[in-house]
């Protein structure tokens, strides 16, 4: 009896010591954790190789790169890295404006939750010298995704960063487009094309006042969306139809239309074997939440996750709505019709993880509140979607 309680003591402290070391931050030194390509021509894709050694026992896989920006594309293998070797991500950068940007990528590691943060950096080559030195002064902090990475006082990484760790929370998905080129009121769709968002759906009770009527119209939305996926197929079929036509009408942006049309065909067969999901109730503890950070945005005219002293959405969720467990945020902006901003969400290109689609049809939810910014950062009509559950 003795020797099996040793045992399990044994068998209880493996496990502890597992579950203790997906806590940790990965086992990695990096030779180079920030970038920057200086001068860049606007429209080309420049590349930085970020490598790291594997300073544990065990073989590590990468296995989630978040970014907020479709201006980065990373690349990695997935194979194995085994102990004490190398490995790399590269970092595709491609600016599409004159500026200076300043963008952070979270690298997540297998059964690791903490992320090493990457930065990458440059400017555009048609400024001037002097244009550059004044706004090097005033560069902006690093523009970084959702998780649980941490920094010491000293501004060195560390993985003790008190955040929680949830599914993932991409930016707009067009907010680094060109203002000239990203889809906005020009193509969206009209009311004649598609028929009213609400038509399906009961009107949200009066007691729900403290919303505007076009936030109850996106919360309906949402709720038909869920209510069935398979009957929803037609508005994404709806949705590709007009691309189809912006691809013969508008050359210049034919490649992210035909690539919007892909995406769209796979979020269709993906809706065709999905169940009903649950309608989502709204929550004034959430809205007070999307509300608040929405104002931040505005206030700040900067538009994405991180809000005033470095809040993620669950923890502004969480602090309006403390009888909540947990809770995730979408943003979006862009087109004035309330469908088309749904789909741009669910259809998701460019968000390799497909992101805003898993918060969109994520089952556990079961508030959500919904807030409308207006225009931020020259990019018009855009919200704050927020779940909780």
């Amino acid at each position: 009896m003795f020797r099996t309680a040793i045992t399990l003591l044994l068998i209880l402290t493996t496990i502890f010591s597992k579950l203790q070391a997906q806590d940790d931050y990965p086992p990695v030194t990096w030779e180079n954790q920030f970038h920057d390509f200086s001068s860049m021509a606007i429209g080309l894709p420049y590349t930085a190789e970020m490598t790291f050694t594997n300073n544990s026992d065990e073989s590590l896989f990468i296995d989630n790169v978040r970014t907020n920006c479709q201006c980065i594309l990373p690349h990695w293998s997935n194979k194995e890295i085994p102990p004490h070797k190398k490995g790399s991500i590269f970092i595709v950068l491609t600016i599409e404006k004159t500026g200076i940007v300043n963008k952070g990528i979270l690298v997540g590691f297998r059964d690791y939750r903490k992320y090493t943060l990457l930065e990458v950096s440059g400017h555009s080559n048609n400024m001037s010298s002097d244009l550059i030195a004044a706004k090097s002064t005033q560069k902006p902090k690093a523009d970084i995704p959702s998780g649980d990475y941490g920094q010491e006082d000293n501004g060195k990484l560390s993985g003790k960063h008190s955040g929680n760790i949830s599914s993932d929370v991409p930016g707009d998905p067009f907010r680094h487009k060109s203002k000239k080129e990203a889809p906005k009121p020009s193509i969206s769709i009209t009311e004649q094309d598609l028929p009213d968002v609400t038509q399906d759906m009961p009107v949200i009770e009066k007691k729900y006042r403290y919303m505007a009527s076009r936030e109850k119209a996106m919360i309906d939305e949402i709720n038909l969306l869920r209510a069935n996926p398979k009957e929803y197929i037609q508005y994404v079929e709806e949705y590709i139809q007009y691309m189809e036509k912006e691809v013969l009408s508008n050359s210049s942006m034919s490649s992210f239309y035909k690539e919007e049309i892909e995406t769209a065909y796979e979020l269709i067969n993906e809706l065709k074997t999905m169940p009903s999901l649950s309608i989502l109730e709204p929550h004034q503890g959430v809205y007070r939440a999307a509300k608040a950070h929405g104002e931040y945005l505005y206030a700040k005219n900067i538009f994405g996750h991180i809000g005033q002293k470095g809040s993620m959405p669950w923890d502004r969720i969480l602090a309006a709505a403390p009888n909540l467990k947990d809770g995730n945020e979408n943003l979006v902006g862009g087109p004035n019709d309330i469908r088309q901003a749904v789909l741009i969400l669910l259809v998701d290109t460019g968000v390799e993880s497909r992101g805003h689609r898993k918060t969109l049809l994520d089952p556990s939810w079961q508030f959500v509140a919904c807030y409308e910014i207006g225009e931020v950062d020259g990019m018009p009509n855009c919200w704050v979607q927020n779940f909780g559950k």
